[in-house]
């Protein structure tokens, strides 16, 4: 067993490994704690030295992923200069050296805690009511909209990448700090005997909880965030997160692959266990997609007044024909979809 709780420090890959009270940027940035972290990057809340009411996030990728990341940066830097509605903004970027190596890192606007976590909140099965994810779903539709109307495949648009908007001023972030303050550095001695200096996560987090009524839960805002999977629909060689039939027939992938993670994501949603396998064969795909509405029912997490116009959104979304699948605006105004938006004429009625 490892003893690191979270990213492994003493990986190949070269984690940064900071802690609070550490200056980056030749003093600029000083840490306030540590947001998160993930197989690529670890995120940490930074105040500025130069003006003590500018808090950020800054995401500080790995050794590795540092020259893959610049990528991402040319993404931010071009097509998505600029667009700001459910989309994280790049405040700046820079690198910063450590004993692992040169490190990429991304000055961003500070996010919550993701739907992953809210989700998994849910000791009764990990899953969130039919209203929670109509909310989510609308909230994501329109940046991933954008994103494809700039021919940008966004490739990982999973349950982890959707993020909560967090409070951005600097007064608001600190009470929250001051009400659970940051913790501080553990020593763990790793496998070889070296002793690193290990801070775990503290995201600045909501007050959601995963059964959040109708009213509640339409105060929310959700980000689509992470465009490390991202790609230009032109470029001649696409990866994505998540295995989609067209690639596996051999076809062209483009922006509507991401409408199908969409529907798997929102499978996962609404009722706490994957539709498919991690690695599933057209065959498992089209098994399981055909018998949509018996998985869906047998879940026994959606209402049977909800089966119906669930399953017509995911079956819209999961069409093994790509072309057939709908595009995010059309999914806009789809019904099942309009009902999660915030409004004053129904949506926030009581339950």
């Amino acid at each position: 067993m490892s003893p690191f709780p979270e990213e492994h420090l003493d990986a190949e890959v070269g984690y940064f490994a900071g802690q609070p009270g550490q200056t980056l940027q030749n003093g600029r940035w000083t840490i306030i704690r540590k947001l998160g972290w993930g197989p690529r990057s670890s995120t940490w809340l930074v105040v500025d030295s130069e003006d003590s009411d500018n808090i950020e996030a800054l995401k500080i990728f790995t050794v590795a992923a540092s020259g893959s990341a610049s990528k991402e940066l040319k993404i931010f830097q071009g097509p998505l200069e600029g667009q700001l509605d459910g989309l994280p903004v790049l405040r700046g970027h820079f690198y910063e050296q450590s004993s692992k190596g040169k490190h990429l890192c991304f000055v961003l606007h500070v996010l919550g805690p993701s739907v992953q976590a809210l989700r998994l909140s849910n000791a009764q099965g990990a899953y969130l009511p039919v209203h929670t994810v109509k909310k989510i779903v609308a909230d994501i539709l329109e940046p991933l909209s954008t994103i494809h109307k700039l021919k940008i495949i966004h490739g990982a648009l999973t349950e982890d990448n959707l993020l909560f908007l967090s409070e951005q001023q600097a007064s608001d972030i600190r009470e929250i700090i001051n009400a659970s303050p940051s913790v501080k550095a553990d020593e763990v001695k790793s496998d070889d005997g070296s002793v690193y200096n290990v801070v775990k996560s503290q995201p600045i987090g909501h007050d959601f909880q995963w059964n959040e009524s109708r009213q509640g839960i339409a105060n929310a805002s959700i980000y689509l965030s992470n465009f490390g999977h991202a790609h230009l629909t032109h470029e001649s060689h696409i990866s994505l997160d998540t295995i989609v039939p067209e690639a596996l027939n051999g076809e062209p992938i483009g922006v509507k692959s991401d409408i199908w993670t969409l529907g798997l994501t929102a499978y996962l949603l609404l009722t706490g266990t994957p539709l498919l396998s991690n690695s599933p064969s057209l065959s498992e795909i089209e098994e399981k997609t055909s018998k949509l509405s018996d998985h869906l029912t047998s879940s026994n997490k959606v209402s049977p007044k909800d089966i119906a116009p669930t399953i017509l959104f995911l079956q819209a979304c999961l069409n093994l024909d790509a072309d057939a699948r709908p595009s995010a605006y059309d999914l806009i105004g789809h019904e099942w979809v309009a009902e999660g938006m915030a409004c004053s004429c129904g949506y926030c009625e009581a339950d």
